[in-house]
């Protein structure tokens, strides 16, 4: 595993497994540590050694694969299985390349707060 995050609903946890270049989902509805690792689901393979995952503000999951021009993201990481809509290729960058992070930030820091 190289990166991980939660859907933000906090029901889902995603990993990516850099070297193998596939992205899994697990299920943290269900009610035991052995269900949750059966529930195990491919969400998807990268064409290059996949790396970090961010939830970012917009709910999207990105996903950051190592030297290509294109973003991958998880559009709807709260639902299960196939339906959390994994795309490769979704977010081009003029060409520049991906490494295998993407900026780390505290989810919290989006949320308003009361003074």
């Amino acid at each position: 595993t190289y990166g991980i995050e939660f859907s933000s609903d906090g029901s889902k946890l995603y990993c990516s497994a850099g070297s193998i270049n596939e992205i899994y989902q697990f299920d943290l509805k269900e009610k035991t540590p052995e269900l949750i690792q059966k529930s195990r689901f491919l969400v998807g393979k990268t064409t290059a050694w996949t790396g970090a995952l961010q939830l970012g503000s917009d709910g999207i999951i990105y996903v950051s694969p190592y030297a290509v021009e294109y973003l991958g993201v998880i559009k709807n990481p709260n639902k299960k299985g196939a339906a959390c809509n994994f795309e490769e290729k979704a977010i081009y960058l003029k060409g520049a390349k991906t490494q295998l992070g993407l900026p780390t930030f505290m989810q919290t820091y989006f949320e308003e707060t009361e003074n």
